[in-house]
């Protein structure tokens, strides 16, 4: 975070440099300015000249400051390092969630079972029941035939 913060200064120093040695002054930007027949383009353009020569100023004490190298090595070490903690929590997160999807489809799977289990049952019993009763029905429905044809067979002798 030192090292970020150190950079920040850095860029904000170059550029000031660059605003209070550029090579006109206020006074003389100003003048040049007010006889400029496009004074925005002329802003601009002494803007980014100002820009360049920070801007160059800024690299040439990077590339020179052994520190803020040093602050660039350590960054990039520690982003390496970051880089490698978070694919290891991934891969454990991975892990983690494969071994818990596993356990839940077991479960799932008893669940089923269980389930295809009661439902035989219950099946087996509505089937028993069933057959009681078509088979009281059949019986009575006998009885019933047998008494009609009785009594058709009473009416036709007489």
């Amino acid at each position: 975070m030192k090292g970020l913060f150190r950079l920040a200064v850095g860029a904000v120093a170059g550029l000031a440099y660059g605003l209070f040695f550029a090579q006109k002054s206020g006074k003389d930007l100003r003048k040049q300015l007010k006889k400029s027949e496009n004074p925005a383009m002329d802003l601009l353009t002494e803007l980014k000249k100002t820009g360049e020569e920070s801007g160059t100023i800024v690299k040439q004490w990077v590339e020179g400051s052994e520190e803020l190298q040093g602050v660039i090595a350590t960054g990039k070490e520690q982003f390496v390092n970051l880089t490698e903690q978070a694919k290891s929590l991934s891969k454990e997160a991975t892990e983690s969630l494969a071994a818990e999807l596993e356990g839940l489809a077991r479960n799932a799977a008893d669940s089923a079972k269980k389930l295809k289990a009661d439902a035989a049952k219950k099946t087996a019993t509505l089937k028993k029941d069933a057959t009681k009763k078509v088979t009281k029905a059949k019986k009575t429905a006998t009885k019933k035939v047998t008494k009609i044809k009785k009594d058709i067979a009473k009416k036709k002798k007489t």
